[in-house]
């Protein structure tokens, strides 16, 4: 199955997709030097540049996503107003675009608690609305 990764950073997500036999066809990461450890890994560049910049999305039946944390993480600010708090709309975006059978999407614990909590109702909502049956879980990845 085909893969369109978002927030990739240096590719951890992508690579459990990629040792499942997914191929990922597409990632981006504003940060260039977590693009550059990304395209030595996989041999894939990764579109460098802020996600709102990027206009059209290929088709792939998996979309997965790690928008950033640090408005909600428990060593962050937790700050309801971080703009990257939102970054999820930019998710949403390409996956009302994409239309993939399924997407998948990580984050920190967080996200569970005080304005993380109202950032997941959120996204829960928006992913909601676009059709999509969604389930959320801790995963304890240690």
């Amino acid at each position: 199955m085909e893969v369109v990764s978002l927030f990739s950073g240096s590719g951890g997500t992508d690579l459990g997709f990629e040792m499942a036999g997914c191929d990922v066809i597409f990632a981006n990461d504003i940060n260039a030097r977590a693009c550059e450890t990304y395209s030595n890994n996989f041999g894939l560049t990764p579109l460098n540049c802020d996600i709102r910049n990027v206009k059209n999305f290929p088709n792939a039946e998996i979309l997965i996503g790690c928008y950033p944390c640090q408005g909600f993480s428990l060593f962050g600010k937790r700050d309801l107003n971080d703009p990257r708090n939102f970054l999820f709309l930019e998710f949403a975006r390409a996956l009302k675009q994409i239309n993939p059978k399924f997407f998948v999407t990580e984050n920190v614990k967080g996200i569970l608690y005080k304005y993380g909590k109202q950032i997941l109702r959120r996204m829960l909502i928006k992913f909601s609305k676009l059709g999509y049956n969604t389930y959320c879980e801790v995963i304890n990845a240690k």
